[in-house]
């Protein structure tokens, strides 16, 4: 059996968790399919207010659980969202848990944006027991000892980065995609038109525009063929020309035996662990080395921390610091040497 055209609202289909798509039976299986393009959905409630949502072009709907290859995903927070375009994700009903794994391979690879800590997050894996006030970022379960993840500010910018991209290409490909962007009066371009705009054949452009959209400049919907250019791919370009401010904020990540951060559900500041150093600034030679290697990072990338400050040819230890993004500050109240 499968619907045609015929859009179904299943309230609860787990608890607290509403379908919304088409539906097609086909034996014993249920799937959640898309209606005339638009993607079957998944809405999680948390507290009685949406907190997740995942749509896809299929969803395997089973007794226990539910499944899909693809899902996109939006955790919602205020007014800010953290987004990924689309990996494999498992909703498990009998131990309440959601689960999304990145491919080691394709468009799954990009990272998540965090529109509240303004911070681009690569991770292996997403998991939340959704009884729990936490969400743990980590490596798959299981798979290594040690585990690794990067947590990049929304404005990081380094030159060497911008000429890796050009290559060996005579105009650089974010230029040429703003430049075919401003002929056509959209951010939303087709292959094809970038195709035309570079007058190269489209299956020779195809493996750029998946290694900008894993980058993060791009988002790029291989189903329709089109691409959307995010703000990174202006705000790179002007940045590489010293139009605009930038910085070199990143939190990477190493641990063994945790999870390599941890987002609360009370407040949603993220626990980052296994971070030995973060370099501030170039000019200054403004390094921190936090204690324990843990930071947390509140709201547009605000951290706090413990620890070791190095400042040119002064180092400050202490407690109770913080890091104010705005202002570009470190405030130092306990400083014990």
């Amino acid at each position: 059996f499968e619907s045609l055209g015929e859009v179904f609202e299943i309230k609860n289909i787990f608890r607290n968790i509403d379908f919304h798509g088409g539906m097609t039976v086909s034996g014993s299986r249920i799937i959640g399919t898309s209606v005339k393009n638009n993607p079957a959905n998944l809405y999680l409630y948390r507290e009685d207010q949406l907190f997740m949502k995942f749509a896809s072009e299929s969803f395997l709907i089973m007794q226990d659980r539910v499944t899909s290859s693809r899902a996109a995903i939006v955790i919602y927070w205020e007014t800010d969202s953290i987004y990924h375009q689309g990996m494999p994700f498992t909703y498990n009903d009998s131990i309440r848990q959601v689960k999304c794994v990145k491919e080691r391979h394709g468009l799954s690879n990009a990272p998540y944006v965090n529109t509240y800590h303004q911070l681009e997050m690569d991770f292996e894996a997403l998991y939340w027991y959704i009884d729990e006030p936490k969400i743990e970022f980590s490596m798959t379960m299981g798979a290594t000892t040690e585990s690794s993840a990067n947590f990049m500010s929304l404005n990081y910018y380094k030159d060497y980065l911008f000429y890796k991209i050009l290559g060996i290409d005579e105009i650089h490909p974010l230029i040429a995609l703003r430049n075919c962007a401003r002929e056509k009066g959209t951010r939303f371009i087709s292959m094809k038109d970038f195709a035309n705009c570079r007058r190269i054949q489209v299956e020779n452009l195809r493996n750029l525009i998946v290694m900008l959209a894993i980058q993060g400049f791009v988002y790029y919907d291989t189903n329709t063929d089109e691409i959307f250019l995010k703000d990174k791919l202006y705000e790179f370009i002007d940045a590489s020309a010293k139009k605009i401010d930038y910085d070199i904020i990143e939190f990477n990540s190493v641990i063994s035996a945790e999870n390599n951060a941890t987002l609360s559900l009370l407040n949603f500041d993220l626990k980052i662990r296994g971070v030995s150093r973060i370099f501030l600034s170039d000019t200054q030679r403004v390094v921190i080395y936090p204690r324990n290697q843990e930071i947390t990072v509140k709201k547009n990338r605000d951290f706090i921390f413990a620890g070791r400050v190095r400042m040119g040819l002064f180092d400050y230890y202490g407690s109770n610091f913080s890091f104010e993004y705005d202002r570009f500050i470190i405030d130092m109240p306990l400083i014990d040497s």
